[in-house]
């Protein structure tokens, strides 16, 4: 079983979910401190679930909750690390969902043919892929970031590029170093990330904008 590392530092009810509100999924380590539809593929570490806890307490931020559910797929092992067998789980669980936004907050420098091709068929339902640009500098994305149709994310602050942040084949950017959780400090484009996907909530449930246009706009610069 091949295993892919990532560079970013359960079982679903569905009884309450609601009819004509925005499916937002994130698929990271487990989220533990929200309330979220969860299937958990591997349970991961409490390192893990920090991880997930913070990217998520950004990527909720001052969201209209009662227009939004949030599905979770727990994929990082112990060690931060994730198969792609169970990333592909994650993307057909989240398809069969019917998510309209998937968050990724994790990448790697391997390219995965079978990724690649789930993530297109999600591309072509219209889903939102946003994903962490990675953390190795300057240069192009890792995957599944640097795949045709995602939303690829760096940090930047001001006009600078984050020592961090890859600087080439970006779609966007936000602030990846002033952030934190319980005390803790945060750094790495796997905090910007749920920064660009807490906008494009905003847009389409506050200012009514459609996913297509939302979406053509960041992927046609």
């Amino acid at each position: 079983m091949t295993i892919i590392f990532i560079f970013l530092i359960g079982i679903f009810c569905f009884s309450n979910v609601k009819k004509n509100t925005l499916r937002v999924a994130i698929i990271d380590g487990r989220v533990t401190n929200f309330k979220t539809h969860e299937r958990i593929i591997k349970q991961g570490s409490s390192e893990t679930e920090f991880h997930a806890n913070s990217v998520f307490n950004i990527l909720r931020r001052n969201v209209n909750s009662k227009k939004v559910q949030y599905f979770s797929y727990s994929i990082l092992d112990d060690d931060f690390s994730f198969d792609e067998e169970d990333l592909l789980k994650a993307l057909s669980a989240a398809e069969k969902d019917h998510v309209d936004i998937i968050n990724l907050s994790l990448s790697s420098i391997l390219k995965n043919e079978n990724v690649q091709t789930k993530v297109e068929q999600l591309i072509r339902k219209n889903i939102i892929i946003v994903a962490a640009a990675g953390n190795g500098g300057p240069g192009k994305p890792n995957y599944p970031a640097r795949l045709n149709g995602v939303i690829a994310v760096g940090s930047k602050v001001n006009s600078r590029y984050s020592d961090f942040s890859p600087d080439e084949g970006l779609e966007a950017n936000a602030n990846g170093e002033n952030e934190s959780y319980q005390g803790k400090t945060l750094k790495g484009t796997s905090f910007s990330t749920p920064k660009i996907t807490n906008m494009i909530i905003k847009r389409i449930i506050d200012m009514k904008e459609s996913k297509r246009s939302v979406k053509k706009e960041y992927l046609d610069k």
